[in-house]
């Protein structure tokens, strides 16, 4: 039948005889068959891709990591790939499923050509006119994205994209105050980890912590808290608070940056450039495009506090004290 299929196409079904369709030891028992005019649920034909699919294609295994698609598929492509799979293999041929909500405008309608409500990605990309339509760029558009909870519907329009516009370009200069106070550092001052002043090992451990809950979200499918979490840290963790405390022994005195800062604002900016290379990597790549020196050799080799490994953790009960005591003394200031 496949071979049938190849050569004439699938009208073969319709006009050719059943004896004909037939082969093998199925030939002579041609009268008791007859072809179908039943049609297959759609359901049914896409929930055996499985068998085409895991498996068969290179990087495809058996069962599958995940499974995504919209609420509408609960009772279609989720539900008919358990039945075909467990009916031949015994067992879901995913391993998890993310069922995601849908797109609506900026007033919460679903989108139709009958309302000429529908969003264009390409005009929030492009822009269309300067004042009506401006062009927010990929990135704009991919941290919505990112910033929305996918279980829930969501809206998108020029307003919702002006706000990820304000957020973006924040973060954006967060990133260029990291690279303008890095542009001629040398690794040759870096400082051990026990000699660091007590701000500075407060926001290593910040640090830590960020990329902590950045894995544990991601590994999670929590994109909208990874946002939230990136967020945090830059605008309040970073730009509030230690560029404030940090910016004396940034400006003042006869050393202009001081081994143990600029060590702390490299790990920093590397970090962040590789939380949200994912999620903006336009502005990653710009970042990465104007270190003062290669990424590998940002992070001195020798004995120093950012070495992989190199330097001691802190249980969170310390790191509320610690943070309770500087928090005090920036008060005090």
């Amino acid at each position: 039948m496949a071979a049938i299929i190849a050569e004439k196409g699938s009208d073969a079904w319709w006009y050719m005889k059943v004896e004909d369709l037939l082969s093998g030891r199925y030939h002579d028992e041609a009268s008791n068959y007859e072809t179908g005019t039943d049609t297959m649920h759609v359901g049914i034909d896409s929930g055996s891709s499985w068998a085409a699919m895991l498996g068969k294609r290179n990087g495809l295994h058996f069962p599958a990591d995940l499974y995504l698609e919209g609420t509408d598929q609960q009772r279609g492509w989720f539900q008919s790939s358990l039945l075909t799979s467990i009916a031949i293999n015994g067992r879901a041929p995913y391993i998890g499923v993310i069922v995601h909500a849908f797109v609506l405008d900026e007033k919460g309608l679903k989108m139709s050509k009958s309302l000429g409500n529908i969003v264009d990605p390409y005009t929030l990309i492009r822009g269309k006119n300067q004042k009506k339509a401006p062009a927010f760029g990929a990135d704009v558009l991919r941290l919505w994205a990112s910033s929305v909870d996918y279980t829930n519907d969501v809206m998108i329009g020029p307003q919702a994209q002006h706000q990820m516009s304000d957020i973006y370009r924040k973060l954006r200069g967060a990133l260029r105050y990291l690279l303008g106070n890095l542009h001629d550092w040398r690794t040759d001052d870096s400082v051990p980890y026990d000699d660091l002043p007590r701000i500075d090992k407060h926001a290593l451990f910040q640090l830590e912590i960020f990329m902590k809950n950045i894995m544990e979200r991601d590994e999670n499918y929590q994109f909208f808290k990874i946002f939230q979490i990136i967020q945090c840290f830059v605008f309040l963790d970073l730009s509030n608070f230690y560029f404030d405390v940090a910016k004396d022994r940034l400006y003042v005195g006869a050393v202009a940056l001081p081994g143990e800062v600029a060590e702390l604002l490299a790990r920093q900016l590397l970090s962040i450039s590789r939380v949200i290379s994912p999620i903006l990597p336009h502005l990653a790549e710009d970042v990465w495009q104007n270190l003062s020196l290669p990424p590998w050799k940002m992070v001195p080799q020798r004995d120093s506090f950012l070495k992989r490994g190199g330097r001691p953790r802190m249980k969170n009960g310390l790191l509320h004290l610690m943070k309770r005591s500087i928090f005090g003394a920036k008060f005090l200031r």
